[in-house]
């Protein structure tokens, strides 16, 4: 691997924070808390701030709970194989989080058809959505009420953008990427 031109590609791509490896709670909170400490530095908004880190944060939950890899702990705590970007898109002059994960190609269908209802409502939307599904529990688990993605739409700035790439017959790698 030559890291000079690994350096170049994510200066050029705007990131400003990379981490790929496992993902554990600790994980989570070193690495949001350290992203979050960089913007407020760097003189960011207070409200850019929250919702980078909130949405990182969302983000790096899901690698870890909803990996094709993912290994329990112990009760209900988990760790996963996961890739986190997070930068700064000069040609939209916003911030953005991506990660990245492995899954079953079986879970996509769901899942698409959940980003695509979601990607499809406007503010209100969202709002009534995320009431809706609170009341009625219908996406609750035991890691949690299942609104994360609701969660970073209300935040975006844009669609939720997202990809699926085909790892065997079996699995795909998941891609989100969320601008701020």
């Amino acid at each position: 691997m030559n890291m000079f031109d690994l350096h170049n590609l994510l200066t050029q791509e705007g990131v400003i924070f990379s981490f790929s490896g496992m993902i554990t709670q600790e994980i989570v909170c070193t690495i949001a808390e350290t992203v979050e400490k960089e913007l407020q530095d760097n003189g960011e908004k207070q409200k850019i701030v929250n919702d980078v880190f909130a949405i990182l944060t969302e983000q790096m939950q899901n690698v870890m709970s909803y990996a094709k890899d993912r290994i329990e702990k112990r009760d209900n705590v988990f760790e996963s194989a996961g890739l986190v970007l997070v930068g700064y898109s000069q040609a939209k002059q916003k911030y953005f989080v991506a990660t990245a994960n492995g899954m079953l190609s079986a879970d996509k269908k769901p899942l698409v058809e959940k980003l695509e209802k979601i990607n499809s409502l406007d503010e209100a939307g969202l709002r009534s959505f995320y009431k809706e599904l609170r009341r009625s529990g219908q996406d609750k688990h035991g890691r949690g009420a299942g609104l994360g993605f609701l969660e970073m739409a209300k935040r975006a700035s844009e669609p939720l953008e997202y990809s699926f790439h085909p790892i065997d017959e079996a699995h795909a790698l998941f891609e989100i990427k969320v601008y701020i």
